[in-house]
């Protein structure tokens, strides 16, 4: 979700892309990057004696040096600190290096060398890693040079001379496995020392830096492929006048900025690292009130997020793992950081409300895009909403295309809704704003137009109606299909051969399968059985698995015959691997066809593995009731069998689709069997199953309420459901006396929305002798 795009990823560039990942699931972690213990204990034991003592630990063979690329041993205060790791080994075969993996520095403290300090990011602590996980290259005598920043995460603020080396955890023996071999966080080696000086305080420098980065930001700031290098200077400089930059600049970025612009990651992480934050939150503060300047959502978050900083001066520890006594109050003054930031985002919200009268011309439309758009992580209120929402209407074309989808999506579109919107959202639909070209730009106009279709069906239903119909009869439709699927009609006489004729002619393939599994009537189907047996295959699985499902509602037995075929068709394509799900899923409502569902249960002793899982998986997620026994008739038979890999495999998928299914309930009876039939795991959560709340204790989770009761989000103990009607038929499957306890995490949801599902439910479960209880 948006929120967490805003709130949960923080990235910079440190030689090569480095994610930051907060602890423990919290977006508003206010602990630091901890001190590396090794500091403090080397000033007590000696620099050079520490290091020696480090070094002779490191793992035989293994050499890692340390050197400045260019030769450089000065570097200005602010100045980005590059070097190199460079790994080798004489023990061929024995060790291999993941490039993106974790390092920290080790500072001498005590020789010519002042004080420093880690970054106070407020991240909470972390672990650094490169992409999306270990990048191995095995490590022989010809070197492997990676790139670091020694000043990422500690403050070289004071002039004077430091000692350096690097620990690095980068490094794998070849042998190791499991969690270990992912991690690579078993081996341990340190660096050679280097010796660098940091020259006193250069105003002139640094405001020649500052001047150089802020031209090329107004040259390059809206170029994704320019060279971020320019933008990280913005990060390190951290002087009052380029904290002021940042703050000033602020204003140029949009929301899609504030997504994957480096310039607004390298000045957000400067702000991070700034010593003044009350200055800075001061600053910040200024702006909500300045006329001219745009207060974008990101802004209110990040000024929050320095104030806190300003609250909360010195960082919190790293988390006490291995002190029990002291978790307790670290959790406390965690939760109290958090609520001083959530106050402050309120604070924040009001003042920006009372100033919506004075902004003026971009400002004034963007300041109230931010009071009315609920997707984006902040606390925004139906009064603040109510209060933007003409100013909104009246100036909706001037708004940047990722703004106006965020006004249109479900959670922030009640604000808005008026007829007063319509010739808005008309010219929308004919002309959205693309930035691409070619096919390109009917990609991404796509989702700006069915965002702008769907809210004028909704004001004006027979004009909306009207429109789909006549995008279903495009041979290339221009809107998304989930929009287009949902009229109410089971079949569309009235295009149903144009549909036809789009597919046997020059339309796109695909879309046009797609509507006609989902309105095509039997007067078609000899056009299309004509089709496709006479084009026998290889078939794109999106065509084949649409145009099976059709056969499968108006010619049953033609369908299963075909199915069958497609099943044992294992030369041309790879769609026979998931063949079950894909054609289940276009039909989920209100289970699979009977005739596939056959086919699917003789599937569960396919012969190979990943089809009898995906039997299993179709079966659990869209079977009907009947297909419980076989589900478990399976699960024993398995349980007879050698445990091989494709056993285990096997296993786990009818597992995961008994305990999982939405047509039945499992108990914890069940759950207990499921386990005992599967020795070769040691809990449910081995086999892919999460729950814990099953019989009197169960939890209903609330993701997303909406108007409508068709597009909502809920979870019953493992269950996702996607509708009102969905949760209440799971609900319905427990037995008298269940007392379910509600979770919450209904953030983007309306709160009428969540007062009328809520009485909904609770009037639900009394009629069936059971309750709903708010979890305190």
């Amino acid at each position: 979700m948006l929120k967490r795009k805003l709130m949960c990823l923080r990235v910079i560039a440190v030689g090569a892309i480095i994610t930051i990942l907060t602890f423990g699931g919290l977006c508003p972690a206010f602990a630091q990057l901890p001190v590396n213990p090794d500091v403090a204990r080397a000033e007590a034991v000696g620099f050079e004696a520490r290091h020696l003592q480090e070094a002779g630990k490191n793992p035989a063979g293994l050499e890692v040096t340390l050197r400045q690329p260019e030769g450089r041993t000065q570097f200005h205060m602010g100045e980005i600190i590059p070097f190199d790791e460079v790994f080798s080994s004489q023990v061929k075969g024995k060790y291999r290096l993941n490039p993106g993996g974790e390092d920290s520095v080790v500072v001498d403290r005590e020789r010519d060398a002042p004080d420093v300090g880690s970054v106070n990011y407020d991240l909470g602590q972390i672990t650094v890693i490169n992409g999306a996980g270990p990048q191995w290259r095995d490590l022989e005598s010809a070197p492997v040079t990676t790139s670091l920043r020694l000043n990422v995460s500690r403050r070289f603020d004071q002039p004077g001379s430091y000692r350096i080396y690097t620990k690095t955890w980068r490094a794998q023996n070849r042998k190791a496995s499991g969690v270990e071999a992912f991690l690579g966080g078993s081996m341990t080696a340190v660096s050679n020392i280097v010796q660098i000086e940091i020259l006193p305080d250069d105003p002139s420098w640094s405001a020649q830096m500052l001047a150089k980065a802020l031209a090329t930001f107004q040259r390059t700031g809206r170029d994704m492929a320019a060279d971020p290098r320019e933008a990280d200077t913005l990060e390190y400089l951290d002087t009052p006048t380029s904290v002021q930059a940042i703050i000033d600049h602020y204003g140029a970025f949009t929301m899609m900025d504030s997504w994957n612009s480096p310039w607004y990651f390298a000045g957000r992480q400067g702000l991070m690292r700034s010593r003044r934050t009350a200055d800075d939150a001061a600053w910040m503060q200024a702006k909500i009130a300045d006329p001219q300047f745009p207060i974008m959502p990101f802004f209110i978050a990040d000024l929050s997020w320095v104030q806190t900083r300003a609250a909360y001066p010195a960082p919190m520890t790293s988390w006490p793992s291995a002190d029990r006594a002291r978790q307790s109050a670290w959790n406390q003054e965690m939760k109290a950081r958090t609520a001083k930031r959530a106050a402050f985002l309120i604070q924040n919200l009001k003042l920006l409300s009372a100033a919506l009268s004075h902004k003026r011309s971009d400002a004034l439309v963007h300041s109230a895009f931010t009071l009315a758009a609920k997707g984006t992580g902040l606390p925004i209120s139906p009064a603040t909403q109510k209060a933007a929402a003409p100013i909104l209407i009246s100036h909706f074309d001037t708004l940047a295309p990722d703004e106006q989808s965020a006004l249109l999506d479900d959670f922030s579109w009640p604000a808005i809704r008026s007829p007063r919107m319509l010739p808005v959202l008309r010219r929308l639909y004919e002309s959205p704003h693309v930035r691409s070209q070619g096919a390109m730009a009917v990609f991404e106009a796509r989702q700006p137009r069915t965002l702008a279709l769907r809210r004028i069906w909704e004001l004006s239903p027979a004009e909306g109606r009207r429109l789909i119909l006549a995008e279903i009869a495009r041979p290339n439709p221009r809107i998304e299909m989930d929009l287009m699927a949902s009229l109410p009609d089971a079949t569309l006489p009235s295009v149903e051969h144009k549909l036809a004729a789009n597919l046997l002619v020059n339309g796109d393939p695909s879309a046009n399968a797609f509507l006609i599994q989902r309105y095509g009537a039997r007067a078609i189907l000899p056009q299309i059985q004509a089709f496709y047996t006479h084009n026998p295959g290889p078939w794109v699985c999106s065509l084949q698995a649409p145009l099976l499902a059709y056969f499968l509602r108006v010619a049953p037995k033609f369908g299963a015959a075909e199915v069958r075929k497609a099943l044992w068709d294992r030369k041309d394509t790879d769609c026979y691997l998931t063949l079950f799900t894909e054609i289940a899923k276009l039909r989920p409502s209100p289970s699979m066809a009977p005739d596939l569902q056959k086919i699917a249960i003789a599937s569960l002793a396919d012969q190979n593995p990943s089809v009898a899982s995906d039997a299993a998986r179709a079966l659990g997620a869209y079977g009907s009731p009947a297909a419980k026994d076989a589900l478990w008739r399976r699960l024993r038979q398995l349980h007879a069998q050698r445990p091989t890999p494709a056993v285990k495999t096997s296993q786990a998928a009818v597992a995961q689709a008994i305990a999982n299914s939405a047509a039945w309930l499992t108990d914890q009876t069940a759950l207990d069997e499921i386990l005992r039939l599967c020795p070769i795991a040691h809990s449910l959560n081995d086999l892919g199953i999460y729950t814990v709340d099953q019989g009197k204790h169960a939890c209903l989770y609330m993701d997303v309420v909406t108007e409508d009761k068709h597009r909502e989000q809920w979870r019953v103990g493992p269950c996702s459901l996607t509708s009102r009607t969905a949760l209440q038929h799971k609900l319905a499957q427990y037995p008298r006396g269940t007392a379910f306890t509600l979770r919450n995490d209904a953030t983007l949801s309306e709160p009428q929305a969540i007062d009328s599902a809520l009485g909904d439910i609770k009037a639900f479960l009394k009629q069936r002798g059971m309750s709903l209880n708010l979890d305190q």
